[in-house]
C-alpha cells in the first residue's frame, strides 16, 4: 500500500540546518502549515544551549514552532534524527508535553539478529546481536579494494 498524505513534508539535510536561526526561517516556514518538518542529523542544534549562539537560536526557533502560540498557529509536526545520547540533548526539547515519542536505534538482540540475517540468506550472524546496518552490509569490506598494477618501463 502506497503511504498518502495531505500533509506536505519538508526535510531539512544536516546542510541546511543552519537555516533555522536565519530572520528568513519563520516567515518561510509559516507559509508552510500543517506541515511535517524532517530534521536529518540535527545534534548540532539539540546539544546544550550555551557558547554556540547560533544553534541557541535555532534550537529556540524550532522550539517555539513545536510548542506554544506559535505552534498552535502553524500545526507542525518535527521528526529529528540526531546521533547521540539522549544524555546530550538540551533539557527543554525533553521537557513533559515536548515529545509525542523518542525511539532509540539499538542492536538487534540476537534472536531478532538471526532472523533477519537467515531471511537475507547471510548465516553469519547467528547467536549475536547486530545492528541493521552491519546486516544489511555483512558482504560490504566497507572500502574499495584497488589492484594497483605498476606501469612504466620496466629494467633488468
Amino acid at each position: 500500500m502506497l503511504f498518502r498524505s495531505r500533509r506536505k513534508f519538508i526535510y531539512f539535510p544536516v546542510q541546511l540546518l543552519e537555516s533555522l536561526y536565519t530572520p528568513d526561517f519563520l516567515p518561510f516556514i509559516s507559509k508552510h502549515r500543517n506541515s511535517v518538518l524532517i530534521l536529518e542529523d540535527c545534534e548540532s542544534v539539540f546539544t546544550p544551549r550555551g557558547t554556540d549562539s547560533k544553534a541557541a537560536a535555532a534550537l529556540s526557533n524550532l522550539l517555539n514552532i513545536s510548542d506554544g502560540l506559535l505552534a498552535d498557529a502553524l500545526q507542525l509536526n518535527l521528526i529529528c534524527t540526531f546521533n547521540t545520547s539522549i544524555k546530550d540533548v538540551d533539557a527543554s526539547v525533553l521537557r513533559k508535553g515536548r515529545l509525542i515519542a523518542c525511539y532509540e536505534f539499538e542492536n538487534l538482540n540476537p534472536a531478532k539478529a538471526g532472523f533477519l540475517a537467515q531471511k537475507m540468506g547471510k548465516h553469519n550472524f547467528m547467536g549475536t546481536s547486530a545492528s541493521l546496518a552491519e546486516i544489511y552490509n555483512a558482504d560490504d569490506n566497507g572500502f574499495e579494494k584497488r589492484n594497483n598494477k605498476k606501469i612504466g618501463f620496466k629494467t633488468s
